[in-house]
């Protein structure tokens, strides 16, 4: 069994790692030096990440007795 904020929270933190990524990576969809639009897929890169951060945020506030049991077992399986 494997509880849905496991999902969500590994959803959360994908999309802020793939947004810090692109963001640091000089390879883009969109070229920076287009005028405007160039600038277009950073900032939707960087909404993404804030997205990843806001779904960890709702999973702890919303599921913390859930989520505090998923990290107590991570733990003891250390």
């Amino acid at each position: 069994y494997i509880p849905e904020s496991l999902y969500l929270f590994s959803l959360g933190g994908f999309l802020m790692i793939e947004s810090y990524l692109y963001i640091k990576l000089p390879i883009d969809f969109i070229p920076d030096f287009i005028p405007l639009i160039g600038k277009i897929d950073d900032f939707l890169a960087y909404l993404m990440g804030l997205c990843g951060f806001w779904i960890i945020i709702y999973v702890f506030y919303y599921n913390i007795s859930e989520s505090l049991e998923l990290l107590t077992n991570a733990i003891a399986y250390e």
